[in-house]
């Protein structure tokens, strides 16, 4: 027996909806962690090619990673839209060919 398909698409939306806020998230937390790396020349606490460095290594090595991950959360709730719209679509056409 085949397995039915089933697809609420309130909820689904709702998931969506919350992975759209994760991205922003990511988002935001990278642009607080830069600021706090940022703080530290600008405020003295570090000084010189140290500082300046370490600021670079911090933003080469997480910037990469951070807008990576925010890529695939797009990505994940853009897969569950484009699923709803498909599931839409098809009960769309079924109920006009059923009517």
């Amino acid at each position: 027996m085949a397995e039915r398909l089933r697809l609420d698409y309130r909820q689904v939306m709702n998931v969506i909806d919350d992975m759209k806020a994760c991205e922003k998230k990511v988002e935001e937390a990278y642009e607080l962690m830069t600021g706090d790396v940022n703080s530290l020349r600008d405020k003295g606490y570090m000084d010189g090619e140290s500082a300046g460095a370490y600021i670079n290594e911090f933003k080469e090595m997480l910037s990469p990673e951070m807008e990576a991950l925010s890529e695939l959360v797009g990505r994940y709730y853009k897969q569950l839209s484009e699923i709803c719209s498909n599931f839409a679509d098809c009960d769309a056409k079924l109920a006009q060919a059923l009517s």
